[in-house]
This record gives structure tokens, sequence and C-alpha cells, in this order.
């Protein structure tokens, strides 16, 4: 009944295989309008998470002799039941089913998805029932964590596997070899993406894996597992560093905390070998940090950045100097508006003719000359047209600013700048929070921020499981310009898994996983805070709780994704079995003294 479970932890977040994927349906073809998509991460993941979790519940079904739905863990099914039931209705009531159901393009994490998590955690709670299987189902983290590892240590010197061709003809089937060439699948420079598609959601990854192997390592009683597990502590280190997740690095703070704080008798009663821990990854990390010219402590201060990364700062300002004075830009089928502090331009076509007006709809006065279009009126002249007719082709410049490109169709107006300006109809951008603070995080604090107000409909039922892109204000050309540098930015994520189930499947779903998540840590500091964890079981439910913490604060920052929640639900559903066996045991011991 546990290979199932082990299967999704080792192999789920390394299968890697192209998958043409033709979209017909309204909800995937809002993204870029494009019938096909080629998907190299996720689709498959997805595929072979949903057979393994019916293998392991056909199996669990068929073969568990007592009763599935052991008393002492039924308090924990019911806010897991609730948040399935609240996630039906949400799909079931979306606007866009079918995104709803089988999730959105490169994510998929769908109803179906977000229900298989759930059958995940309730097998993991039942079946990891001796010390044998969960001891396997570690080997098989630690295993995948490996490969992860090495292939992203690989990545951080600039050697991307990835592009190497012979990998390329492994993962194209061969139905597509003779039309797609080559896959580029560079993320950044020396940038760590591995198997797991984003560099964030290898920071959520390793935020769980490091605890597990640190208290194995601190465990394991032979010195070649001892310097096996260093050695993949170094690698995975590394590998989050390299990363950038600032998010995964405050995860693994909060989760090595935790340990800390748990095993502070343990570290006292051996304080030679735990400082020996220390020296040797510390130590590991410097010689790395010194053959790489610094790279380590210089990537790590930028982690601990709480604004935008790189050099980005300073073009940032010159945008908003040169966007200075600027309130708003909106385009409707026959309309474009800029709407300054001192009015409000209209761009709009009568008669194939260009023709601009104020808020008030008196005509401009204005200049043609040399193919630009200048304007008279003191209120807009910084304002100006760059025009080809022949090609019905605007180019606006605010400031001397490339602002957007208008493109003039029988259809109406149309921006390549921002083709999601055509979806405006008028409707005003809310914001909530954040203000001045937009940049936070890597500009999370202005996708909260326009996050937020959303939720007010959201109350009970959300939008639909993975439709946060279709709901989100993708219309906000200027806000997004402005703190992307790009209006044309498709923000497909709420960078917050708290968020983006407030919206998807409702603010009462949250509720029911936060209740989850608060039940789990009370049990887990009641039966760990005074355990000596001279037995394997409990520090196996340390690990879970450390890898637990370090997952839930990255997921401050980070969205699930079904290339790292699957591993996130089997820990979460095995330190909820050990800790209601540790407490059962506890209580027996009362019992009979």
């Amino acid at each position: 009944m546990a290979i199932p479970l082990c299967l999704i932890v080792a192999v789920v977040p390394l299968i890697i295989f192209v998958k043409k994927v033709i979209v017909s349906d309204p909800g995937n073809l809002y993204w870029d309008g494009r019938s096909s998509r080629y998907d190299i991460f996720t689709y498959y993941k997805m595929v072979f998470l949903l057979i393994f979790t019916a293998i392991g519940m056909i199996l669990y079904l068929s073969m568990r002799s007592n009763d599935p739905f052991e008393k002492s863990k039924r308090p924990y099914y019911i806010p897991v039941g609730a948040y399935c039931l609240l996630t039906l209705l949400s799909a079931g009531f979306s606007e866009y089913r079918h995104v709803a159901f089988l999730g959105f393009l490169e994510r998929y994490e769908g109803a179906v998805v977000l229900l298989a998590y759930s059958a995940i955690l309730f097998l993991s709670m039942n079946v990891f029932s001796s010390e044998k299987t969960v001891r396997i189902l570690f080997g098989c983290l630690l295993a995948s964590c490996a490969v992860i590892s090495v292939i992203g240590v690989f990545q951080y010197f600039g050697i991307d596997l990835f592009q190497n061709r012979l990998f390329q003809s492994m993962i194209i089937p061969a139905s597509l070899k003779n039309g797609t060439g080559e896959f580029n699948l560079r993320i950044g420079e020396r940038t760590v993406y591995s198997t797991l598609y984003n560099p964030n959601y290898v920071g959520s990854y390793m935020a769980m894996a490091l605890p597990v192997m640190l208290v194995l390592m601190v465990r394991a009683e032979k010195v070649i597992h001892k310097a096996t597990l260093a050695i993949l502590l170094v690698l995975a280190a590394i590998t989050l560093v390299g990363s950038d997740s600032r998010a995964g690095l405050l995860g693994t703070v909060a989760a090595f905390i935790v340990l800390i704080v748990l095993y502070r008798k343990k570290i006292l009663q051996r304080k030679w070998i735990a400082l020996a821990v220390v020296v040797a990854v510390v130590g590991g990390l410097a010689v790395f940090n010194f053959m790489t010219d610094n790279s380590v402590i210089s990537r790590i201060s930028r982690m601990l950045t709480l604004e935008i990364k790189d050099d980005a700062g300073e073009a940032m300002s010159e945008l908003h100097r040169k966007l200075d004075g600027l309130v708003d830009v909106l385009m409707e089928g026959e309309k474009t508006e800029l709407v300054t502090e001192k009015g409000t331009l209209c761009i709009s076509l009568d008669s194939n003719t260009l023709v601009t007006t104020d808020e008030n709809g008196t005509t401009l006065e204005s200049e043609y000359r040399d193919g630009t279009l200048y304007m008279r009126d003191d209120r807009f002249s910084n304002i100006r047209l760059e025009i080809t007719p022949e090609e019905g082709y605007v180019l606006v410049y605010y400031n001397d600013y490339a602002l957007m490109d208008i493109l003039l169709t029988e259809a109406g107006m149309w921006s390549t700048s921002n083709r999601w300006m055509i979806y405006r109809n008028g409707r005003q951008i809310e914001s909530f929070g954040f203000e001045g603070m937009e940049t936070l995080g890597s500009n999370r604090g202005y996708i909260w921020s326009r996050t937020i107000p959303l939720l007010k409909d959201t109350i009970f039922i959300g939008k639909g499981p993975d439709t946060f892109a279709l709901y989100f204000p993708q219309y906000d050309f200027l806000g997004k310009l402005k703190f992307y540098m790009t209006g044309s930015l498709f923000v497909d994520k709420a960078h917050s898994m708290y968020l983006q189930t407030a919206l998807t499947t409702g603010v009462l779903s949250l509720a029911a996983i936060l209740v989850l998540f608060v039940m789990y840590a009370v049990l887990s500091l009641k039966v760990l805070w005074d355990e000596d964890f001279t037995e394997f079981l409990p520090a196996a439910g340390l690990a879970c709780f450390a890898a637990f913490c370090g997952y839930a604060i990255a997921g401050l920052f980070n969205d699930s994704t079904i290339t790292v929640a699957p591993v996130f639900w089997v820990l979460l559903g095995l330190g909820t079995g050990i800790n209601v066996m540790l407490e059962k045991k506890r209580t027996g011991e009362v019992a009979g003294k």
C-alpha cells in the first residue's frame, strides 16, 4: 500500500517529457489565444500523480482489514472533507469549468489534482504504520532530492544538462521530433530550476528536504551514512542558494529553528556532534564559496533583500520618472484613453480618421509632420503619436517613452503591448494595501494588492481551482508597466498559496486548510516537546514537522504547484499519522501507570 506514495515522492518531481497540448476551452485560450502549446514539466507529472493516487486508494480500500476511517484520525478528516466539498463546489460553479477541473496550462492544479492531494494525505496518514515503511519513504525522498540537487549544482555552474541534445532526444516523443527541433528550457543564466520548472519551486522543495536530511544525518550511526548525507546536504544547500528563492531560504531557516528548539535536549547532550555537523556543512559551503569566487555569499545577500533583485532599481526609478503624471491607460474596442493628472487624452477612429479628444469630447488641436502627431494642448504636450497609416499602426510616446502601440483593425483597437487591455471594458482596477510597497518580494506586493480586493466575491466558494490568472486584472497595463517594466506580463499565479486558495476555492476552504495545519502543529508540539528522540519514529515525526513548517512558511510567498505539493501532502500525512501513534502510546503508558 505504501508503494504508490513512495513513487509519488520519488518519481513525480523528476518527470520531464514533452506533451503537445491542444487548447480549445476559453479559459486556456485566454492566455495568448494559441490553439496548442508544448508542456515539458507539468502535464505528465499530473498524469502520473493521478495514476499513483488512484492505485494507492484502490490498494488501501481493498487490502485494509480494519476500519479504513480510524476513529483517532477522524478529527483531521473534518477540515479535509470540508476543503474537498468547497473545492468541488467552486469547480462546479466556475465560469471556466474546464480549467477548474483539469487545471490551467503549465500548472494543472485543477479540482481533480486538489482532490488527489487530499487522498494522498489520507493514504499517508494510514499506510505508514511501521518504521520500515517510513525509512523506505525517506529513502525515496533522498534519492529524488539527490537527482534534483545534482542537476541543480550543474546549472549553478552554468552547465545546464537540459540543453544537451541527448537529453532532449529522451524527452521529446517520436511523434514530435520532426516538427519541434530543440526546446530552449533555460530559465536564466546560472539559475537553478532542475526538474521543478521554477526556481521558486526549488526553494519550497528544499525547505522540506533539507530538515529531513539533517535529522537523518544526526541519527545515522555509520560514518559512511553520515558522510553521504552530509554531502547531499551541502549539494541541496547549494541548489537552494542557486535557486535565488528568498521564500525557500526563509522556509528553510524556519524549519531549522523548529529543529533546534525541539531537538534542544539532544543538542545539549551531544553538543560536539552538533558542532561537527554545523562545521561540516558550513565548511563545505565555505569551500564551495571560495572555489566559485564568493558566489554563495553574494547570492544569499541578494536573497535577503526584500525589494527587487539585481540592478533593476535604477532602471525602474527612471521609468517611474518618465511615467510621472500618468494615472491610467484604458483600451476599449473603439477608443484608447490616456488618463493623466491634467486630463484625459482619448484616441479614436472616425471614418478612418484618427481623432484625439479630451475627457469632455472636445477635439484637441494637433500638428502632423514627418509621420508624427504632436499635441498642441498644453495638458498633453508631452504626448506624441507616431503613425503608420498603411499599416494601421500607432505608437504612443509619453515623455519620450514608447508607452504602447495601437493596432487599428476592423474589429477595433488592439495592442501587442498588452492584448488583455481589450478586456478592460471600463472596469476599475481595485487595490488594497501595499501602497508604496509594490516591489516587496520581487513585486509580490503589487500582485497581492490587486488580488485581495477580489476575495470579497469568494468568501463561500471560489472562482474555481487554478483560475487565478483568469480573474487577476491582466488589463492593469500601467500597474504592470510600473512594477515589472513591461505591460505585457501575464500574471498567472498569486505567489502565495494562501491567497491562491482563498481566490480559487474560497476563503472558507482556506480556513479549512488552516484548521488542519493548526491541528497538526498543535499535536506535533504536544507529542514532540518533551521527546528525547532516542527512537526512530519520534525523530521521523520531527523531520516531518520541520518540513511542514518550512513549506508552510515558504507558502506565504510561493504557490502550490504540482511539482512540489505532492511531496508536502505525503509528509504532512506521515507526520499526522506518526503523531497519532505517539499520542496513543503516551496515553497507553499513562493509563498503564
